[in-house]
């Protein structure tokens, strides 16, 4: 009688130790499982489609429609200023003098 101790041990492992750990099985389930890997799941699923949504909203549209602008800009800019460039040293004098003195403008203007 005394080794078994008035069968608390048997009912403590029975009802006590199985119920805990059945308990902590289910918690277990439904706070790492459910919860915190949906949870998880969600963010990411969430996190995607926004980047989707920044990327075809912002690089493809924004972005890559800037830089083809610049491009073409810079095209039709070279095309005109290549006029200019014609071998003539009168045109190349008077060019230089014409920023000269668009430059000096500037600095009297800056300042006033």
């Amino acid at each position: 009688a005394f080794k078994s101790q008035l069968y608390t041990e048997a009912l403590y492992h029975k009802v006590l130790a199985v119920g805990f750990r059945d308990l902590s099985v289910v918690l277990h389930f439904l706070l790492e499982r459910v919860l915190i890997d949906g949870l998880l799941n969600y963010l990411s699923r969430s996190y995607l489609f926004l980047v989707g949504i920044i990327w075809k909203g912002l690089d493809k549209n924004a972005i890559d429609r800037l830089v083809i602008l610049s491009a073409s800009s810079s095209r039709s800019f070279g095309k005109k200023l290549s006029s200019l460039q014609n071998g003539l040293v009168n045109n190349y004098v008077i060019m230089l003098v014409a920023g000269l003195a668009f430059l000096l403008t500037l600095m009297a203007r800056w300042k006033a």
